[in-house]
């Protein structure tokens, strides 16, 4: 039998840097189960609590594998007991030493707080981030962000359309992710549509240069694109590909005027953006999809005015059916 048990080996033991000497030192004292069950009891209560483990289960099975005289807690503890390793080590750092401290600090993730901010009115709403970077939000849109951001980054979720204008880290990139694709700046002004129910994504550069990702969730290949001042790179889904364009940006955040402006756009892409300004379902005939292009602004109009407009400029026509409107080809 061993004398009494240093507490400090027994912290070398957990961690799985212990000499084969202080290993059997932990493996025949009697006090190995005492000395974890007087830290877990002091020290883990209201952590349990916080992150929502079985404290006792944890426990359970860091004794029998002590028991069992097990050669490396540290590689051969349960997945579950892995899980919630840096939240043990707590216990015994706070008994012990500053040193271990750490371990646990550089191993624990805190839990981050969120808001989230949605836009169900028809005008745009203004939103600042903790960062002091400005978001103004389109209508239908919201965005999801750190109450305090991490200290590598600066992420954000974004469902719908948002203008940015980001206050520059060159420390800290500010980072917009969407359903689909991932945008990376240091400090600059863009626009972003990522609505997830549309077939495209687009991000229009006002100013600065921002970096552009999408990784294939099937095949796991990321393209990306950088964008440059006064130009849009349009995503589309179906296809898995990046269009770049160089376009008036003035365009992109008529919106924040209560304005939806279309320069040489697919119609495609138009009846999408008036579905949503009208919030009405319009469906466009098979023959008339990756046809036309359109140059029009939409401001005060009613519905069948927009719709008149289009018939006007295009060789198509309309109905309406069921509190929807279908699109087809006029017959000449």
């Amino acid at each position: 039998m061993s004398g009494k048990l240093d507490r400090k080996k027994f912290i070398r033991f957990y961690f799985g840097i212990a000499t084969d000497r202080e290993k059997k030192a932990v493996y025949d004292s009697k006090e190995s189960e005492t000395m974890l069950r007087e830290v877990w009891d002091d020290k883990l209560e209201k952590k349990s609590i916080e992150l929502g483990f079985d404290k006792q289960a944890v426990f359970n099975s860091v004794k029998n594998q002590i028991s069992s005289n097990e050669v490396s807690i540290t590689h051969n503890i349960s997945h579950f007991t892995r899980k919630y390793a840096a939240v043990i080590g707590v216990g015994l750092v706070l008994a012990a030493s500053a040193a271990v401290f750490s371990i646990y600090r550089i191993g624990t993730q805190q839990e981050i707080a969120y808001a989230q901010v949605s836009n169900t009115e028809k005008t745009s709403k203004e939103i600042l981030l903790p960062d002091g970077s400005k978001v103004t939000l389109n209508s239908k849109s919201s965005i999801k962000y750190p109450k305090k951001f991490a200290r590598k980054n600066r992420t954000v979720t974004l469902d719908g359309e948002a203008f940015f204008d980001v206050t520059k880290d060159a420390k800290k990139p500010f980072i917009v992710k969407t359903s689909t694709i991932e945008i990376e700046v240091l400090g600059t002004s863009f626009n972003v549509m990522a609505f997830a129910s549309d077939a495209i994504v687009e991000t229009t550069l006002f100013t600065g240069k921002v970096k552009i990702s999408r990784k294939n969730p099937g095949t796991n290949k990321i393209q990306s694109v950088i964008l440059s001042p006064n130009h849009k790179a349009t995503f589309y889904k179906s296809e898995e590909r990046f269009v770049m364009d160089k376009v008036d940006v003035t365009t992109s955040t008529a919106w924040q005027k209560g304005e939806l402006v279309f320069e040489n756009e697919m119609f495609d892409n138009v009846i999408v953006k008036l579905q949503r300004w009208y919030n009405v379902e319009i469906t466009l005939s098979d023959d008339l999809k990756n046809k036309h292009r359109l140059t029009m602004s939409i401001d005060t109009e009613s519905l069948d005015e927009t719709l008149n407009i289009i018939k006007k400029t295009l060789p198509v026509d309309y109905t309406t059916a069921n509190g929807g409107v279908i699109i087809y080809s006029r017959k000449k």
